[in-house]
């Protein structure tokens, strides 16, 4: 695989600049594949932004997504080595961090709107 552009090692970069997509990285790492509604109960924070975070992720490749008649379940892509690396860093660093593991309880928690 290629090495990664300095205009991609920005664009991940400024993924990972805004704490809310981070929660949901997180989340995602933990959880591998999650429905936007579980993601919306987990993170406390209205659909639209979600939605507004993981279109931003889907577009620069971080995330994929897969319809389930009206629901969306997101999951990580598949990455190459230095963001893989950079992924596997914060899920490993992040674990004790108060509010991931917040939001994790509450993803647990979680009924699940699409059952």
């Amino acid at each position: 695989m290629a090495a990664m552009t300095i205009s991609e090692y920005s664009q991940f970069f400024k993924i990972l600049s805004e704490p809310v997509r981070l929660r949901i990285i997180y989340l995602l790492l933990e959880q591998g594949e999650v429905c936007v509604c579980d993601l919306v109960n987990a993170l406390e924070i209205s659909q639209s932004v979600v939605s507004r975070h993981l279109s931003y992720m889907r577009s620069r490749g971080l995330v994929s997504a897969r319809r389930d008649g009206v629901w969306m379940h997101y999951k990580m892509a598949e990455n190459g080595g230095f963001m893989r690396q950079m992924l596997g860093l914060l899920q490993a660093d992040a674990r004790h961090e108060a509010q991931l593991k917040l939001d994790i309880e509450r993803l647990m928690d979680s009924s699940g709107c699409c059952g």
